[in-house]
């Protein structure tokens, strides 16, 4: 999946089709499915590849995407051709290896892309890629770097983006190298900066061991690193991890729960009243609940109106019907008494 250099769409690479989609961000729709017309290039049907579009003035509209077809796919959006160019170095192809799990970035600082990570696939053992490699694409040639400190050394399926400045990348989460099979795999939460100005590697801050993952995808946007996604496990055992974003804030190099923002080009940041994607995801609760309650408490209100007014009215009719029960009681008692007085009268006086 990869973002066209002008921010108006993104297109996802399928090598399995093989076939290009393309969604408009601004329109919110999708465009046909162009079907890859490979020719005699003949694409790897596997996943685990990354598509990557050339921003510069001179490549735009050009996907490349290393180890895709054997080599690196080149595929102009244009004229919509296929060809193939280099790879970083060479791995095995028996039984439908290739190298898969890596990442390939474009620095903006350096004009070039960056490839690191992944790992030989099929059913040898894997063979991990642990060096970083940068691809000229005006020149059409590959160069292994080397910079100084500790990376991440064997890992896949992690996340490699560069910072808004442009002078770091940083690299998240990922597992070791693995066949299908295997079980015992380490999962990774921990964090690496790449300065690309003198290429050295420094170790950021880990985020919760119950936070490492594979799969996912990350951005940054002003002065934080945001990820989503991903999973944690193997086969049957594969979990997917919470829709909750985590948040690392650079200049801090902390794990945070608010989502700072940029809003200038300066480092001029305002935070979230309700602290972003995380705090945006507790604050929506609470405003839900909020919501809820009052909704709740009107309904209450009714119902406690309504049941008052029901139980008035039941007591002035039940207050009437004994008030009109006394009138009728007393009324028999009256003539009873005024009946008997009547007779007892008639006895007490003699007859004439």
């Amino acid at each position: 999946m990869l973002v066209t250099p002008d921010n108006r769409f993104l297109q996802i690479w399928n090598n399995v089709e093989p076939a290009l989609s393309t969604y408009e961000i601004n329109t919110d729709t999708w465009t046909a499915v162009k079907a890859i017309n490979t020719n005699t290039t003949s694409l790897v049907n596997k996943p685990g590849f990354v598509a990557l579009m050339d921003p510069t003035s001179t490549g735009t509209g050009t996907i490349y995407v290393p180890y895709g077809c054997q080599l690196t796919c080149v595929y102009n959006t244009i004229t919509q051709t296929l060809k193939t160019t280099v790879t970083p170095f060479v791995v095995p192809t028996v039984d439908g290896g290739g190298l898969v799990g890596y990442t390939f970035v474009f620095s903006t600082l350096r004009q070039t892309m960056l490839f690191y990570g992944g790992y030989t696939s099929g059913t040898y053992a894997p063979s991990p890629n642990q060096d970083l490699w940068e691809y000229l694409p005006l020149q059409d040639t590959w160069s292994q770097l080397k910079p100084q400190g500790t990376g991440p050394g064997d890992i896949n399926g992690h996340c490699f983006v560069e910072t808004s400045d442009h002078t770091k990348m940083l690299v998240f989460g990922g597992s070791a190298a693995t066949r299908s099979q295997d079980q015992n795999v380490t999962f990774s939460s921990s964090l690496y900066i790449l300065n690309v100005q003198d290429l050295t590697w420094t170790r950021g801050a880990d985020a919760p061991a119950s936070q490492a993952r594979k799969g996912h995808a990350c951005a940054t946007n002003g002065e934080s690193l945001v990820v989503w996604g991903g999973v944690y496990g193997l086969g049957v055992n594969q979990v997917l991890m919470s829709n909750v974003p985590l948040i690392y804030h650079i200049p801090t190099n902390q794990w945070v729960h608010d989502f700072v923002v940029s809003t200038t080009a300066t480092n001029n940041t305002t935070t979230s009243s309700l602290g972003g994607p995380i705090g945006g995801a507790i604050g929506g609760v609470i405003i839900l609940a909020v919501i809820g309650f009052f909704f709740y408490r009107r309904l209450l209100l009714a119902s406690w109106t309504n049941a008052i007014g029901v139980l008035l009215a039941s007591w002035t009719n039940a207050i009437a019907v004994l008030l009109a029960s006394w009138a009728n009681a007393i009324g028999v008692l009256l003539a009873s008494w005024t009946n008997a007085i009547a007779v007892l009268l008639q006895l007490a006086i003699p007859a004439q």
